[in-house]
């Protein structure tokens, strides 16, 4: 997925009043701390891309939000 629909996708979700650069620098530094994986280079949101990492030794799991709009992270 393309870093921008992402950022994109989430501006569009979430009520509060913050830019797409802070959600940039969300995602980088998810990426930077290992659960992102990138294709390109993570110099402006339209030169990359991204995708949630498989971490070895976990079965996937899939993310979902609670009433309280927490995220919750659960393995199959």
């Amino acid at each position: 997925m393309k870093a921008a629909r992402l950022i994109g996708e989430v501006y569009g979700h979430i009520d509060n009043n913050v830019g797409d650069p802070f959600l940039e620098y969300r995602v980088r530094t998810l990426i930077y701390g290992g659960f992102f994986e990138v294709k390109g280079i993570p110099k402006a949101m339209r030169y990359y891309s991204i995708k949630l990492k498989q971490f070895a030794g976990k079965d996937k799991g899939e993310f979902s939000y609670d009433k309280r709009k927490q995220c919750v992270f659960k393995t199959n």
